[in-house]
């Protein structure tokens, strides 16, 4: 699906995509018009003329015709279509993330957009909590990790010392992570 991206907007004629919710819709950490979707391909966002109710880990097949795949400050998206052209295959799970440094998330963030990624031994700094932006850094480089102040855990305390972070690839200009929780 990706490479059928011009540069510019892009309409599609007919395709679907099957493949497994990896935003989360519960922490409200993405608007509730996007969506984010992973197949063995790779990710994509998906944003809905209407707010979506698709938890993390459901299997969707998505009838993209008369879409337009677009860049959104640099993310790209399928976008301008109803929910009614969603179908509920079923629940599958979780998804496995990719491991990954932050350094292989910069090198490879075109590649890796809009998958899901565990980054082990991070330090996150920069704010007292989650709300805005946090720098994550590990032993290869640092980059931020983006957080809406709508979500359910923005006024949760950053953690201190080494953790794991379990997030999404995005673009907002810059490569930067949405946090899975």
């Amino acid at each position: 699906m990706r490479d059928l991206y011009t540069g510019s907007a892009t309409p599609i004629i007919s395709t679907s995509i099957k493949g497994i919710v990896i935003s989360d819709v519960n922490s409200q950490s993405v608007t509730g018009r996007n969506l984010y979707i992973e197949d063995e391909s790779g990710g994509l966002v998906l944003r809905f003329e209407d707010n979506h109710s698709f938890a993390l880990g459901t299997e969707l097949l998505v009838d993209l015709s008369g879409g337009m795949l677009n860049a959104f400050n640099g993310l790209l998206q399928v976008e301008g279509f109803s929910l009614n052209v969603v179908t509920f295959v079923g629940n599958p799970g979780d998804v496995s993330p990719r491991e990954a440094t932050v350094q292989e998330v910069l090198t490879n963030a075109q590649a890796w957009e809009s998958r899901l990624l565990k980054i082990k031994d991070v330090m996150l700094s920069g704010s007292a909590v989650f709300d805005g932006s946090v720098t994550v850094t590990d032993a290869s480089g640092g980059m931020i990790l983006f957080t809406r102040s709508a979500s359910t855990f923005a006024q949760t305390a950053i953690p201190t010392g080494l953790v794991t972070i379990t997030a999404i690839v995005s673009e907002f200009n810059t490569p930067q992570l949405i946090i899975v929780v």
